[in-house]
């Protein structure tokens, strides 16, 4: 009897993420440096697609990379990983003078 190969999540991680992921990886990452997590429609105006179900897609298969991550249930919670940030080509280096984190 043959096993069923089952899905896992996070199978993608370690494959290059799409130019539209990209696309909605570097607007969360310009929000988020002004301040704010965008909400799904303020991804959709800055990426300039009309469906939240599209942006729902793509955010979906951006936490199969790696490149974000998102607290269940909690609006305005995604982040990105580490993963996320190189793919964009961002470095985080720490501040001397306080101690936090900042992009170089």
């Amino acid at each position: 009897m043959r096993q069923q190969a089952q899905y896992q999540p996070g199978t993608k991680r370690g494959e290059a993420p799409t130019y539209r992921q990209l696309e909605v990886i570097r607007f969360i990452w310009d929000r988020t440096c002004s301040g704010e997590v965008p909400t799904i429609r303020e991804i959709c105006v800055g990426v300039g697609v009309n469906s939240t179900n599209a942006v729902q897609s793509r955010l979906r298969g951006c936490m199969r990379h790696g490149l974000i991550e998102q607290a269940n249930g909690k609006s305005r919670s995604i982040r990105l990983t580490e993963v996320g940030r190189r793919a964009l080509g961002i470095e985080l280096k720490r501040c001397k003078l306080c101690g936090s984190q900042v992009a170089a």
